[in-house]
């Protein structure tokens, strides 16, 4: 499908990436029937000295009408811009700009072959399990890509999260935390705590306990239909929850009532009412992104 309608996301820019940002506005605006661009990014590349081109439209909402959203940063940026897209479906293509870029996989030195990509319609489209997480006051989108965490805050008490899935009562996790993430997340904050890394377009969630207090505690990896209820104690007044790097505090309760109390989850995590919609290269494929990213092989 023709892809000439496109919406430019992006929260900052860098400084060695000026000249070819403002090509790439040029050459969209050129080559596409519509340009739009968030306001936020208008706003820094002016500061940057980078004009938008007149025909680009500044606009601060997501313009239902774009077939295609363009992610400019890193993958945090990438996550931001799904937050932007909403439950509109609406596919996500990644120019990364930032470090590692797992969800970003064009650079800004391929702007033509992108265009080429987008008018041809020879991308690859993949769909993405997300996470919503309900039970409890949620003050940010409560919606999640990559993962959803609980952990402790700053002091030095250990966190339990007692834990059911799909009702049935699992285990009580002990010590920093828990990750629960999706496929996509895999390689995140759930790499980085010793979890599985998924194949991104699997339905499944990762449960991954952070530095657990008891040996026998390990990943799971559940299906992604599965519902995740979890009740939690600490001696602390507070843990922070975080979905995709946004946080809040949770109030947590007295871990000497964790034997009597009745069972009220405090968060209820399973998959989104809507998926992400990921756009890729025609020449993407996962084994190459994970020999290439995380080096595997090399020595």
């Amino acid at each position: 499908m023709r892809m000439d309608t496109v919406a430019v996301y992006g929260s900052r820019c860098h400084n060695g990436d000026v000249s070819g940002l403002g090509r790439f506005l040029r050459v969209l605006e050129e080559r596409m029937s519509h340009v739009f661009i968030h306001g936020k990014l208008a706003g820094s590349l002016a500061g940057l000295g980078v004009p938008v081109p007149d025909g680009v439209e500044v606009v601060d909402d997501f313009p239902p009408e774009a077939r295609v959203a363009i992610s400019i940063g890193g993958d945090g940026t990438f996550l931001r811009t799904v937050q932007w897209i909403g439950s509109a479906g609406t596919p996500v293509v990644g120019v990364n700009t930032g470090h590692l870029g797992f969800l970003s996989t064009f650079s800004l030195d391929e702007t033509d072959r992108l265009v080429e990509m987008l008018l041809d319609g020879s991308g690859s489209v993949e769909t993405r399990m997300m996470l919503r997480v309900s039970g409890c006051d949620v003050p940010t989108w409560p919606f999640a890509v990559n993962d959803v965490a609980v952990v402790k805050s700053m002091s030095t008490n250990m966190v339990t999260a007692r834990t059911f899935v799909d009702g049935k009562f699992l285990a009580d996790y002990m010590g920093d935390g828990i990750v629960v993430a999706t496929a996509t997340g895999s390689t995140a904050y759930n790499l980085s705590v010793g979890g599985p890394i998924l194949e991104p377009s699997m339905r499944s969630m990762v449960l991954s306990p952070v530095a657990p207090h008891s040996l026998t505690m390990r990943p799971l990896v559940l299906g992604g239909s599965s519902k995740v209820e979890m009740q939690i104690f600490c001696r602390a007044e507070e843990c922070s929850v975080a979905l995709d790097g946004r946080f809040f505090t949770l109030r947590c309760r007295d871990p000497r009532e964790k034997d009597t109390v009745a069972f009220e989850p405090d968060l209820v995590i399973s998959a989104a009412p809507f998926a992400l919609t990921v756009l890729r290269r025609p020449d993407s494929d996962f084994a190459s992104i994970i020999r290439d990213k995380l080096l595997w092989g090399r020595r």
